[in-house]
């Protein structure tokens, strides 16, 4: 017998024990992966979009930079920073470099906890980016490149590219429900609907078949009253009448709408030609174009 893994959650603890040193031991307690694992069920990785400075760098008076307060979510983290925050660079060489600003989770015994680093790039005559961490243990989200001038640490805004809205680097906190997957319904819908079609074109095959031998019955028990051109003209319209059946269930069978038998009643009646008797001579307004009028004699 298989038996489900589930994990549920928040349920009120009890102390079940006391340690040696007399620390409670909960029943229901729970660590911090299991909501760090539900946050990244309803929310992705980044900084939340308001307010749109939420974590933004900005120039400070030229000497290093400003990182604004904000909020954040790194691996199911939440990260509030209810102030604004300095920060320096160190003076470049005799090239240029690029500087990174991240906001760095560290999960490790010592730190656990979330700061902002720089980290410093390498002076180039084409400066490239540092590379950003991503581990089990830390993680970091790029919340800006600097480029720092040769021979100077002064930073103006035109050197600072803001890549908050860059998914690989950082990216924008949103719903990470979009859509539903509604295969499995659409599955049983569909299935349920050629189901019923199904039963529906049976139906209508027995119902035709029923009428074609409750005609038959009632020609055979008539044509032996009539006389014999009589009878072949009406056995020839039998056969014309078949045929536009016949022409009539290839289209049945090929339409996606599903009709009730009483709606196929009404439409075959309403085609069928009809055999009418009287003793007068026959007028137009007797019947329609198809229909046979057979005079009987007083």
């Amino acid at each position: 017998m298989l038996i489900a893994k589930i994990t549920a959650f928040p349920y009120d603890s009890q102390i079940s024990e006391y340690a040696i040193d007399g620390t409670p031991i909960y029943d229901r307690a729970i660590g911090s992966s299991i909501f760090r694992d539900l946050f990244l069920k309803y929310f992705t990785e980044g900084v939340f979009p308001n307010p749109s400075t939420s974590f933004q760098v900005n120039e400070n008076s030229t000497q290093g930079a400003i990182v604004k307060s904000g909020f954040a979510n790194i691996r199911g983290v939440t990260v509030i920073d209810e102030t604004d925050t300095e920060i320096a660079f160190e003076k470049s060489d005799t090239l240029d470099r690029i500087d990174r600003v991240v906001l760095r989770h560290d999960d490790t015994i010592s730190v656990r906890n979330t700061s902002i680093v720089v980290l410093k790039g390498t002076p180039a005559s084409n400066p490239q980016p540092p590379a950003i961490t991503r581990n089990k243990t830390i993680w970091d989200l790029c919340l800006a490149e600097v480029r720092i001038i040769k021979n100077s640490k002064a930073v103006a805004q035109s050197n600072i590219t803001d890549t908050r809205l860059n998914s690989q680097l950082c990216g924008i906190v949103t719903s990470t429900i979009k859509t539903i997957d509604t295969t499995t319904l659409y599955d049983q819908v569909k299935n349920d609907f050629d189901n019923f079609r199904n039963q529906q074109q049976s139906e209508y095959h027995e119902m035709i078949e029923g009428k074609g031998n409750e005609f038959d019955i009632w020609f055979n028990s008539i044509k032996d009253m009539l006389g014999e051109d009589v009878a072949g003209s009406l056995q020839n319209q039998i056969l014309d009448l078949k045929e536009e059946m016949d022409t009539l269930d290839e289209v049945y069978a090929k339409k996606t709408d599903v009709y009730t038998k009483e709606q196929m009643n009404t439409s075959l009646n309403e085609k069928q030609n009809k055999v009418l008797f009287g003793t007068t001579a026959p007028t137009n307004d007797m019947g329609v174009d198809g229909d046979i009028y057979i005079q009987i004699e007083a």
